[in-house]
């Protein structure tokens, strides 16, 4: 059955660029990214279908010479990624011997996890390259946009047909597998919800960026309906993940615009406010459902077990061991694409992105990521300072608060262990760097006082 899709959409993206709607086509494969299809798993290859997507819409491209209007310089240095590749083909094989080693556990052999993360960051340099090419222009971005927004209510859909009625007419690939937590403490069992993200865990992240990109169409007063729903639709799917870092990079990424629109402090508190009443007056109501919800079991459990056994039992990161392993059994040149899963206790290195990237790619790769996301605030924050147009600097501030909320988030869970979430990434910092990029933003504007 997923095969057939895979077949359909090559067919429908090989009919748009034939018909010159690259755009259009581009919309589709941005629609997919988040959605964590396989659809032919049995070569080893964890592709999803829009990585596929990609790849089939450059392939095509460049056979029947379909390019944009236009050429404007590269705005993406790729070189970094193309050292990646290098990189981790000759240190994987060089370290793919120890695979024996007692702190070591991999989910599959030292040749797939080579040939996966080489592949995946073979296709993050082409969806790169296709995003310079085509879309360069700011309504390309914004469709786009609206697109990757559209994915949140798929993912509602997987999940709401998990849990009703819609479980007997959706067909069984789409619905959402609860994933199932025991919180001793209390003795409660709690199905989480990964939507078709394939993680219950990076749920928090794309609905975090669905909200930012959500806020972005609200304050150029676009796709209103579509963006108003993507931030309800992707609360829902953060809840139902029961994932409780989507509070608190929520919390980061509110307090982040309030810093910077401090200035607006007086319309905050009004609202603020308003919440507090309602909350105050509907507290009966909360109440009773809260102390009977599983995620409210689960922030319990956390308070025990801080209370008990301090920041390591309620988390259950142990930083200080994940870092004793990368210094006992890492190198500073990195593993490369031998992908090690798990370095250490409690499998800190592969959920902490800068351990994991020092584990594969060494002190170049901590260097590379911290750069990433520095490039994408410094970038926003010349944007904020040097526009005068109030809806311009409101997006650099939603591109500066998103970036702080993700880093948090990055400590906790890294994004590179799997190919859609490192194509949301891709496709949220793409966006980006062509926000941060477009001089035509603030060409000729004075600056902002």
């Amino acid at each position: 059955m997923i095969n057939g899709l895979t077949i359909l959409l090559f067919l429908i993206l090989f009919v748009l660029i034939l018909q010159n709607k690259q755009t259009t086509a581009l919309m589709i494969i941005v629609f997919l990214i988040p959605i964590n299809f396989i659809p032919f798993p049995g070569n080893g290859l964890l592709l999803n279908m829009s990585a596929y997507g990609i790849l089939f819409f450059w392939i095509i491209s460049k056979m029947i010479g379909k390019k944009p209007e236009g050429e404007n310089a590269m705005v993406f240095r790729l070189w970094p990624l193309y050292t990646m590749i290098c990189m981790g083909l000759i240190f994987g094989l060089i370290n793919s011997g120890q695979i024996q080693r007692y702190d070591t556990f991999a989910k599959a052999t030292p040749e797939n996890q080579m040939m996966n993360i080489t592949v995946f960051i073979f296709i993050v340099i082409i969806f790169a390259k296709i995003f310079n090419q085509y879309a360069k222009e700011q309504d390309v971005q914004r469709k786009l946009i609206s697109a990757f927004i559209a994915s949140s209510f798929f993912h509602l859909i997987s999940n709401l047909a998990s849990v009703t009625f819609l479980r007997s007419i959706v067909p069984q690939f789409l619905i959402s597998k609860p994933t199932i937590t025991y919180e001793s403490t209390f003795g409660i069992v709690i199905p989480r919800y990964g939507a078709r993200l394939g993680s219950y865990e990076f749920v928090a992240d794309f609905a975090l960026i669905v909200m930012a990109f959500a806020l972005i169409n609200l304050a150029y007063g676009r796709a209103k309906w579509l963006s108003l729903g993507g931030i309800v639709a992707s609360l829902i799917i953060g809840i139902m993940s029961g994932t409780r870092s989507l509070y608190v990079i929520l919390a980061i990424f509110i307090l982040v615009i309030l810093y910077y629109q401090r200035r607006k402090y007086t319309t905050a508190i009004k609202y603020i406010g308003i919440v507090g009443v309602m909350a105050v007056v509907l507290s009966p109501i909360i109440y009773n459902y809260i102390q009977n919800s599983p995620l409210f079991a689960r922030i319990l459990d956390t308070i025990y077990r801080y209370q008990m056994y301090g920041f390591v039992g309620a988390s259950n990161r142990n930083f200080e061991a994940g870092f004793d392993s990368l210094v006992n059994f890492g190198s500073i040149f990195g593993l490369g694409s031998y992908f090690l899963y798990t370095l250490g206790p409690s499998e800190i290195v592969s959920h902490n992105l800068l351990y994991a990237m020092f584990g594969k790619y060494g002190l170049f790769g901590v260097v590379f990521m911290l750069m990433l996301f520095y490039k994408g605030y410094s970038g926003s924050k010349r944007i904020m300072k040097i526009s005068a147009e109030e809806r311009i600097r409101s997006e650099a501030i939603f591109f500066i608060a998103v970036l702080f909320a993700l880093f948090a988030q990055e400590m906790k869970y890294s994004f590179i262990r799997d190919i859609s979430s490192i194509l949301v990434y891709t496709f949220f910092f793409c966006t980006l760097f062509m926000f941060t990029n477009s001089t035509n933003i603030v060409e000729n504007q004075p600056a902002h006082e």
